[in-house]
């Protein structure tokens, strides 16, 4: 599945922005890593890896 899909499933599944579900889509496909400041916007996606910055 591309990113692209991956986003829209995620923004139908789960009220998220849309920018967060294209990160976390292309994230999902190309097996990468989060960096955000704000992981609770991601922490419900267990297959996720979730760096926190402050």
């Amino acid at each position: 599945m591309n990113n692209f899909l991956q986003a829209v499933t995620l923004k139908q599944i789960r009220k998220m922005s849309l920018e967060d579900a294209i990160i976390a889509g292309t994230a999902f496909v190309y097996n990468l890593t989060i960096v955000t400041r704000n992981i609770d916007d991601f922490n419900f996606l267990s297959k996720l890896n979730l760096i926190r910055v402050c």
